[in-house]
């Protein structure tokens, strides 16, 4: 189940890095977060999962990027 996992993510991530970023959010900060740092971080945290370098500090780290996304969701809903 493990290894399907990540199998999944390891697809997910060859689809995002397919995709162009979107023109409108280069350079636009959501809550004082850079999209495009934003991005990045994302990317880095899964591809350290995907190479086995996931430990403590990394976890601190994710948790802290899971709540940057949703105050970015928060705005972005407070927008429409």
């Amino acid at each position: 189940m493990f290894e399907e996992k990540l199998e999944a993510l390891s697809q997910v991530m060859a689809e995002h890095m397919a995709m162009p970023f979107p023109p409108g959010f280069r350079g636009l900060d959501i809550e004082d977060q850079d999209m495009v740092m934003l991005d990045a971080d994302a990317y880095g945290y899964a591809l350290g999962v995907l190479k086995g370098l996931f430990d403590e500090q990394h976890g601190e780290g994710l948790i802290r990027l899971t709540a940057v996304f949703e105050k970015v969701r928060v705005e972005t809903l407070r927008e429409k």
